[in-house]
């Protein structure tokens, strides 16, 4: 018989967590913490309004800072110091709750932070002056296994994806150019999207210290400049002194893409990768596609955006490909590896012939998504573990339908995925994609949505080759209501990421590791 809870008890297990999270690692922390955000939203009894929401009160702002620069015992320490103060009520219960969970994802970002280990950059020249740096990459489309790439579920678990690179309507539709400048008082930057261009113009490293506010202008291009150490937010050094010195001019550059915002092709993660590999490329560094992809993830837990590494993985290597990261007993800082699968030499051509990307006239929106899947996974919610366990199995199931070049078993897997993303996100598919997939069901070995859901794109596979004017036809059925839809084809790239210095291809080494998973 349990003994009848009581606010001593509550406060005992608040202290023994403490313990235990204060002699853990980053991994070990996190969980303590977000079991102690669970705690405290129990302790509130059901009241005090919603678990996800704002956690920036400033009376916890010294405790974050110390989590993430001193030490985990420090930050520890001190959030139970702010905790004893936020627990009278349970409106401040649970905004204690939500502090709690987001020191917990700061230890998840730090602890996938790690990866740079695997970054190791060599030393070349800098192109001259005016000549631009070139890196286009394909979408991706994640065909079995996304939401495992997840930290910190693919450190505890170990992840698995199964990745198409995708040009659409024959282009690969992300990409950026840089150049150096005789001009070294500035930055610009001109970001190329589908409702306009935006340019802005940096002339202070003042400029830069909203690097990690995802909102801020020019955000990815402020933080992939600190994170390839163009910019240093740390030196007295003015801007123009910096750039003399990383670069020997000034910079200009330029970030587009053709596909839609929310698209859930991967398109913000894979754009970074871009940026970073054309700002190695014009300060004179040499790498290879593994650094790209690491520093890149680095590089979304310094935007603090977060997410997974099958975006990168997918846009970076190209082709068709199975990315993973290692089983749980080999802990953090973890890797993530890329295996290039061997399938028959016509399948690429005929996964062409056979798959259209569907634009469901619905950006995707994914707000708390991440969040409330991060926190259901420390819960360990005995139904989402279970579909996490199945999400890798299919990607396993996936690996070999493309290897064997069985496109009625690659159907079948696309269609298992869709339940599975269903299932950890019941918006993943809003009343319009049910409504497509309803209507095309007769033309279809299968389908899935693009991402985590919720609008987007839809990849669908057809029983028929050559099928996307009958999508579309089957499409316009639907009358007006659905006028935003647009069918678009799509061909595997087998080269992912490419650079160009003027009109001379950089050669990339494909040097990714490979996990067993």
């Amino acid at each position: 018989m349990w003994p009848e809870r009581t606010p001593r008890v509550e406060h005992m297990l608040l202290e023994s967590l403490d313990w235990a999270a204060a002699a853990a690692g980053p991994d070990g922390a996190a969980r303590m913490l977000a079991a102690q955000a669970d705690l405290l939203g129990v302790m509130a009894g059901g009241e005090g309004g919603l678990r996800s929401g704002p956690a920036g009160n400033q009376a916890w702002q010294h405790a974050f800072s110390a989590l993430e620069h001193e030490s985990i015992s420090a930050g520890v320490s001190a959030l139970a110091r702010v905790r004893r103060d936020w627990l009278g009520t349970p409106d401040r219960l649970i905004r204690a709750a939500r502090h709690y969970e987001r020191a917990a994802q700061t230890l998840i970002r730090l602890a996938v932070m790690g990866v740079t280990e695997r970054v190791r950059l060599g030393v070349g020249q800098r192109p001259p002056t005016g000549l631009w740096v070139t890196a286009r990459c394909p979408a991706r489309a994640d065909i079995s296994g996304g939401w495992s790439d997840t930290p910190p579920i693919c450190y505890e678990m170990g992840g698995l994806v199964v990745d198409l690179a995708l040009c659409i309507d024959g282009v690969k539709p992300i990409g950026a150019r840089v150049r150096r400048t005789s001009d070294t008082r500035a930055v610009r930057l001109k970001i190329c999207g589908p409702h306009g261009d935006q340019s802005l113009e940096l002339t202070s490293v003042d400029e830069f210290r909203d690097y990690n506010s995802p909102a801020a202008p020019g955000a990815l291009l402020k933080c992939a400049l600190i994170v390839t150490e163009i910019v240093d937010l740390d030196s007295d050094a003015t801007l123009k002194n910096q750039l003399n010195k990383t670069l020997g001019g000034g910079l200009e550059a330029e970030t587009w893409s053709r596909l839609p915002q929310g698209s859930g092709l991967g398109t913000s993660s894979i754009l970074a990768a871009a940026l970073v590999s054309a700002l190695w490329t014009v300060s004179g560094r040499t790498y290879t596609k593994d650094d790209v992809i690491h520093a890149t993830l680095y590089m979304e837990q310094v935007a603090t955006t977060g997410g997974g590494w099958q975006d990168i993985a997918g846009g970076v290597a190209g082709g068709v490909i199975a990315c993973s990261s290692p089983s749980p007993d080999k802990g953090v800082p973890f890797a993530v590896g890329v295996e290039w699968l061997a399938v028959p030499r016509h399948l690429p051509a005929v996964l062409a012939r056979h798959c259209a990307l569907v634009f469901t006239g619905r950006v995707r929106l994914a707000r708390n998504l991440l969040q409330t899947v991060v926190r259901n996974w420390y819960a360990r919610e005995p139904r989402l573990v279970a579909t996490f366990r199945r999400l890798v199995e299919n990607a396993r199931a996936m690996r070999a339908a493309l290897t064997e070049g069985d496109l009625q078993a690659v159907g079948d897997r696309m269609n298992v995925y869709n339940s599975q993303k269903n299932e950890l996100t019941p918006s993943a598919l809003p009343e319009v994609v049910q409504k497509i997939l309803v209507t095309l069901r007769p033309l279809l070995l299968g389908a899935t949505i693009m991402g985590a859901g919720g609008g987007g794109f839809l990849l669908v596979l057809t029983r028929q080759p050559d099928q996307t004017d009958a999508v579309r036809a089957a499409l316009e059925r639907l009358g007006p209501a659905e006028e935003r839809l647009s069918v678009h084809s799509v061909s595997v790239d087998p080269d992912g990421l490419e650079v160009t210095v003027g009109d001379a291809p950089l050669p990339l080494r494909q040097n990714c590791a490979n996990y067993a998973v």
